[in-house]
């Protein structure tokens, strides 16, 4: 059994629901954006219902308990099956969530007025006293003459354009995309009419706001553990409104920028950026505590926090089929958070390095919490 990529192509526009309720019968359902990327859950549970048709179930009810072993059996487990992604591609070129540690600034190019990375954020030379401890908060390595420096917001990057941001390096411009590059939205109505008053009914007028990507962008996502014999349908339903995607699926290695392990080596520093949202660990009583500096970031160990660029918590939760309801919603940190970490036992370095590319957190067989490797930028060497 070799890694596979499923891409999902859009028959039509789609729509992903985030947290926010949106039933049949309830008011207030106008403008009901759609989330986008879909989160894991929401690929997983597509994925592993279309290997399930593909192996003759029905698509109602459970499936056959001689599935259980590859697939699972409900919401939580997925049997053999490990999952790395969702991530887009545009032009077989997949696409990275740029890290919060690089900014940048408002230019007008050559089509549009576009985000371009100005400097890097890396921790400051002297420790501020705040209610954490003594910290080193990141600061701009430059500061732009004009502007302000903004975070990469739906910014993404090849993984060409993360391998220099790895290496301290600006990504060139045409790595970059911004979502608007990739998708578009379209506002929609759905009305239930009363063929007898020929009036609206009340409360089931709605205006969903779909998702249309554009020519050559796909979203993808890469399973380990799928039978070599077994094979997926062509087209499958994908999010809500039971919309279609055209599915294909090919033999790939995982997307991974190249780590650079020579810069870490003479520093002993090095920066740690989630690929995809973390699930930080819960203690007995349920509670989720962050890394703070002066700690080890979680599976880490040998190096400790000195800083980070953390961004808002986001929450996930996903659909029960099943059962007909939601998930509940746990709050992960998002992708693109780094942490700025020095080693503490240089002889760690070799098992820290191999932890580039694999998975910190809750949940790493569903893919979250990916971690890339990079170097700390400084302000020598740096080509911004």
């Amino acid at each position: 059994m070799n890694t596979r990529m499923i891409s999902f192509s859009p028959v039509d526009a789609w729509f992903f629901r985030d947290g926010r309720p949106y039933h049949l019968g309830e008011s207030g359902q106008t403008d009901v954006q759609s989330l986008f990327p879909p989160h894991a859950p929401t690929v997983i549970g597509t994925v592993r219902a279309a290997l399930a048709r593909g192996q003759g179930w029905d698509g109602r009810g459970a499936w056959n308990n001689d599935l259980h072993s590859t697939l699972g059996n409900g919401a939580h487990d997925i049997g053999a099956l490990r999952f790395t992604g969702p991530f887009l591609t545009r032009k077989q070129q997949t696409l990275l969530p740029v890290p919060l540690h690089l900014l940048g600034g408002l230019r007008e190019l050559s089509d549009a007025v576009r985000w371009t990375p100005t400097t890097f954020l890396a921790p400051s030379e002297t420790a501020l006293e705040c209610d954490l401890g003594n910290v080193r908060f990141p600061v701009p390595l430059n500061h732009p003459k004009e502007g302000q420096l903004k975070e990469p917001a739906e910014m993404w990057v090849t993984v060409d354009g993360y391998s220099r941001i790895l290496r301290g390096e600006s990504p060139e411009q045409d790595s970059l995309f911004h979502s608007d590059q990739l998708w578009k939205t379209e506002s929609r109505v759905g009305l239930a009419r009363d063929h007898a008053s020929r009036s609206a009914e009340e409360g089931k007028l709605y205006s969903p706001s779909f998702v249309r990507l554009h020519k050559e962008v796909q979203l993808a996502v890469w399973v380990d553990g799928i039978p070599d014999d077994w094979t997926i349908p062509d087209l499958n339903t994908f999010g809500g409104e039971s919309r279609l995607a055209h599915c294909e699926t090919e033999q790939s290695e995982r997307p991974l920028p190249e780590v650079p392990a020579d810069k870490i080596r003479e520093s002993g520093r090095f920066t740690v950026s989630l690929l995809t949202p973390m699930l930080l660990p819960s203690t007995a009583t349920g509670q989720q505590t962050h890394p703070q500096p002066g700690e080890t970031l979680h599976s880490l160990s040998g190096a400790k926090i000195v800083s980070a660029c953390v961004g808002k918590p986001i929450r996930i939760g996903g659909w029960n089929s099943v059962h007909r309801e939601p998930e509940p919603l746990l709050a992960y940190l998002p992708a693109g958070s780094t942490w700025f970490c020095e080693l503490t036992r240089p002889d760690a370095l070799d098992s820290l390095l191999k932890m580039h590319g694999q998975t910190i957190g809750d949940k790493p067989d569903h893919g979250f919490g990916q971690i890339v490797i990079g170097a700390w930028p400084t302000s020598k060497g740096d080509t911004l």
